[in-house]
């Protein structure tokens, strides 16, 4: 009978430290995707962030040229009215 007693102790144990070492590995696996993942998200807000960069300084350009080409036109208006 103490033997029994003995061998489901030791199976409980044996069972508790497979069950703790599944679980770590399973946070471990987790936690390396969570950092993956973090990685790739970091990744593509910088290339996002810098297309829409991109994007605004071409359209500022193609504002300023517009800009530059009515003040070329009011400077011939004026010229003209007056």
């Amino acid at each position: 009978m103490v033997w029994a007693s003995v061998f489901w102790k030791i199976a409980l144990g044996v069972l508790l430290l497979t069950l703790s070492a599944a679980l770590g590995y399973i946070w471990a696996t987790v936690s390396s995707i969570r950092e993956t993942v973090h990685a790739t998200h970091d990744f593509l807000r910088t290339r996002i962030d810098r297309m829409f960069d991109r994007q605004a300084v071409a359209e500022i350009q193609n504002q300023i040229e517009r800009l530059k080409e009515n003040a070329n036109r009011l400077g011939d208006t004026m010229a003209n009215i007056g």
